[in-house]
């Protein structure tokens, strides 16, 4: 039997936007070989760059492998592609038995459609580099849940970006999203990854005994998907999967808060899912991408606003990794 070499793999992220271009090093990464390859570990990594002084955060995050050798294996995701530690919950590392992260699977996600995204034209449309990151760290049964702001997107994209059977919230460019959960849709990635490498699944199923317990969100998306599936697409279902995955964020970060108050989170967050629509008529307006996302990130920091006004500091802390003087800002910088 062909002996694989061994890697191991991070993902790492940054300040200022939360997927921006720019890089924190200029540190090369080798190319990914046309072979299958095996690691051992795999962990998530976030890199602060600006500083709060700048009163904004977001963090950039990015799959990151190297082999036994110290060879450094990189993928964007969107954005930049270096430095960064260790994000909580995401350390997976393989038993004694050795490999068990499929670097050759990781790399077709990362690098092929329909499972990456072109950042022009689909960026904040499709998902951000956290869907994007998450959609690489799917076999290791991780996500990037600890990232600041990350209870915001999540609740907003799902925890892998658009599917195919996703509403198109996105009023401002409607052309783009019908294009984009078609030609992205995490469900038509989980496919492909199977049709093109079928190699994939032994190693797939070894990683999966191995990796216990497994995120949450990995479990709502198969029922959503599942019932989806079943049901065709209801509006009702998106919203009652996207309401899950913002409880599932309450309930990791607060703890068990009263019903009356986790009310008022959902009531805020509704409120907003209709801006976002489109059903108030002054939001969302403009005629280009830059302004789509400057219409955004407005509408984003009003909802902060809104939750910064039912909880107290430390707990809007907990929920949203940031301080009530932070501005989040999605647009590349």
């Amino acid at each position: 039997m062909k002996a694989y070499r061994m890697f191991s793999i991070v993902v790492v992220g940054f300040m200022v936007s939360a997927c921006s271009l720019k890089s924190p090093s200029s540190k090369e990464s080798a190319p990914i070989q046309q072979q299958h390859q095996m690691g051992d570990q795999m962990d998530a990594r976030y890199y602060p760059l600006g500083g709060k002084w700048m009163q904004k955060i977001a963090h950039h995050t990015y799959p990151e492998a190297f082999d036994d050798n110290g060879t450094r294996y990189a993928w964007k995701a969107l954005g930049g592609d270096s430095g960064g530690d260790i994000l909580a919950d995401t350390t997976t590392k393989c038993d004694k038995d050795g490999a068990c992260i499929d670097i050759s699977t990781l790399n077709y996600i990362m690098t092929e459609a329909p499972c990456i995204w072109p950042y022009e034209h689909y960026y904040a449309i499709v998902g951000v580099c956290w869907n994007a990151t998450n959609r690489g760290l799917y076999y290791t049964g991780k996500t990037v849940h600890n990232v600041p702001f990350y209870a915001l997107i999540e609740k907003v994209y799902g925890t892998y970006g658009l599917d195919t059977n996703s509403a198109c919230w996105y009023s401002l460019s409607p052309s783009r999203c019908e294009e984009g959960k078609k030609k992205y849709a995490w469900s038509q990635c989980l496919t492909k990854v199977q049709e093109e490498m079928p190699w994939s699944a032994n190693s797939v199923t070894t990683l999966k005994s191995s990796l216990k317990p497994t995120d949450p969100r990995i479990k709502l998306y198969h029922d959503y998907t599942q019932k989806s599936n079943e049901q065709g697409m209801v509006s009702s279902l998106e919203n009652d999967y996207l309401k899950k995955l913002f409880e599932l964020n309450i309930k990791e970060k607060l703890g068990d808060i009263s019903q009356e108050r986790k009310a008022l989170l959902f009531k805020i967050d509704q409120e907003y899912r209709i801006k976002r629509a489109g059903s108030d008529k002054g939001a969302l307006k403009s005629p280009s991408t830059e302004l789509d996302l400057d219409a955004l990130n407005q509408l984003f920091n009003e909802e902060l606003k809104a939750y910064q006004n039912v909880l107290s500091d430390e707990e809007y802390l907990k929920l949203f990794g940031a301080s009530k003087s932070e501005t989040f800002d999605i647009r590349n910088q």
